[in-house]
């Protein structure tokens, strides 16, 4: 029997992989061949078509990797831990640098966070924008959050709108360089080569490190932390500290999901495979004891966050909500499904699902309007669409940089006379350098996605590693889920350093079989 079931979770965990790998070479392919031929929503130009870019990226990767002698010196003093503080604060002081100099507001669901945090802080409750959260209420967390910062610079004497927004924006870049080294760590633990690790922080740093998005502050880089940490604690995890480390993750999971609901999706990708790896010899009264105290672990944290939420963050916004107001899943499946915007948002859809008072009839009619869509589209037509849906959340390395909203409402003035118009130059999708930056991080994004779909040749190694596992069932969640609900590239941002994770792991298994087969 237990041999049965072994040969059943070897074959589970192979198709896992086969399919993470189909559906990354799917997507490369849609992205590679389709763009020119095809209009979609948040569709970007640039220098060359993507086939060229991701050439020259591979190009690129090939040349990095050949001068072995040369890393190895290169990367040999950089293991000192002094070394690496100094890389942190010098990417710090950078990213601080990029950020105040082309800083701007702009005018979205981001200033409705702002706005309304601030007059939290400053006690004007009159002019809470009750409906917006009621509708979203998986803001609230994050304008909690807002909110005493800006009471915390209240009582330092900072009272200014602007220098508030500065102060979350230097949080962000906090959040930030803590994602590399998190990322940093994992795949030096992983792969045991600081060379690989090395590389993975380098295309982290050039690709999100170095990324305007810091400037939004908002749920994509305020949860950037939160997947590839709860991964992490995953790959902590042993016999010793396990019910620390569910806990952690249940908390990590629970506010994360409060923040970013797309951070869930590695938590889920944990239970799929804590439950594919369980052991079935029930004669093993011990496991079978250990199991029960990690469930009543996971039932006990989550019953305290939520009870923290209900009696402290909610109420320290001082907001009047209306429980029946809040969209819910069938809403969002419904946006997802209007062809005639993409799936992208679509504020028709939310005056549709504001018009209906209750709930429950409100999650009628999304439904019913969603099975009219399907129908209307038929087969072919939902396949066409799901297509250009694709194109929407994976053609474009600037994660739809620019296309929310007003996006630059208010533009300050230029900070100095040369730093501060060349970086805007290069970051403002009016600039003169834009098609240049945003063609280079297409580049670095479309070579990502390759190498992806490489981790076939990693397969003997990722099927024996459940960290591995575990990022890629996380990723096939958060495709089904931007396939099938509302589109947005910039939805993506929060997993990039897992794409990253495993695009590095994919590209040394791949230099590996080139090298066999040329030797």
């Amino acid at each position: 029997m237990l041999q049965i079931i072994s040969i059943v979770r070897n074959f589970i965990k192979n198709r896992i992989i086969e399919m993470y790998v189909l559906i990354s070479l799917c997507i490369l392919l849609i992205v590679v061949i389709k763009p020119f031929s095809t209009d979609y929503f948040c569709k970007n130009i640039y220098l060359l078509p993507n086939f060229p870019l991701l050439i020259i990226g591979l190009v690129t990767v090939f040349i990095l990797l050949v001068g072995k002698k040369v890393r190895v010196n290169v990367f040999q003093g950089i293991k000192q831990s002094s070394c690496l503080l100094k890389f942190i604060f010098g990417i710090l002081f950078i990213q601080g640098v990029i950020c105040y100099n082309i800083q701007f507001l702009t005018n979205w669901d981001v200033d409705a966070l702002l706005n309304n945090a601030k007059w939290i802080a400053d006690g004007k409750y009159d002019n809470l924008n009750n409906l917006y959260f009621s509708n979203y209420p998986n803001n609230i967390l994050l304008l909690s959050i807002f909110s005493l910062i800006y009471k915390f610079l209240n009582l330092i004497g900072i009272d200014s709108f602007v220098k508030g927004v500065r102060f979350l924006v230097l949080v962000q870049c906090i959040l930030s360089v803590g994602t590399l080294c998190l990322l940093y760590r994992l795949v030096l633990d992983i792969t045991k080569s600081y060379f690989i690790a090395f590389l993975n922080g380098g295309i982290y740093f050039v690709f999100i490190g170095l990324s305007p998005w810091l400037v939004i502050t908002y749920t994509d880089s305020m949860g950037l932390i939160f997947p590839i940490l709860i991964l992490f604690a995953y790959h902590k995890c042993n016999d010793k500290n396990v019910l620390m480390s569910t806990f952690v993750i249940c908390l990590l999971t629970y506010f994360g999901y409060k923040i970013k609901p797309q951070v869930a999706f590695v938590s889920i990708a944990i239970i799929v495979i804590e439950t594919l790896f369980l052991n079935f010899n029930f004669q093993m009264s011990n496991y079978l004891n250990k199991q029960i105290k990690v469930i009543c672990t996971c039932i006990f944290a989550i019953v305290l966050c939520n009870f923290i939420y209900s009696s402290y963050v909610v109420p320290s916004t001082h907001l009047k909500l209306n429980r029946d107001a809040e969209f819910g899943v069938a809403h969002y499946l419904m946006l997802g499904h209007d062809y005639t915007r993409g799936g992208v948002y679509s504020g028709r859809d939310v005056q549709f699902s504001r018009e209906i008072p209750n709930r429950e009839l409100r999650t009628k009619e999304n439904i019913r309007v969603f099975c009219e869509r399907v129908k209307f589209l038929g087969f072919a037509g939902l396949t066409e669409f799901y297509i250009k849906k694709t194109l929407t959340n994976f053609n474009d390395g600037t994660f739809a940089w620019g296309h929310e909203g007003n996006f630059y409402s208010t533009i300050f003035k230029n900070k100095n006379e040369h730093l501060s118009p060349f970086l805007r130059n290069i970051f403002y999708n009016n600039g003169k350098y834009f098609i240049y930056w945003s063609s280079f991080m297409q580049m670095i994004w479309l070579t990502i996605l390759f190498f992806n779909g490489c981790i076939i040749f990693a397969k003997e190694f990722a099927e024996k590693n459940k960290t591995l596992l575990v990022a890629i069932v996380s990723i096939i969640g958060l495709i089904i889920f931007e396939t099938l609900f509302e589109a947005r590239a910039r939805y993506l941002y929060t997993y990039v350093p897992i794409y990253i994770l495993l695009a590095t792991i994919g590209c040394k298994y791949f230099i590996k079989r080139l090298a066999y087969l040329f030797k």
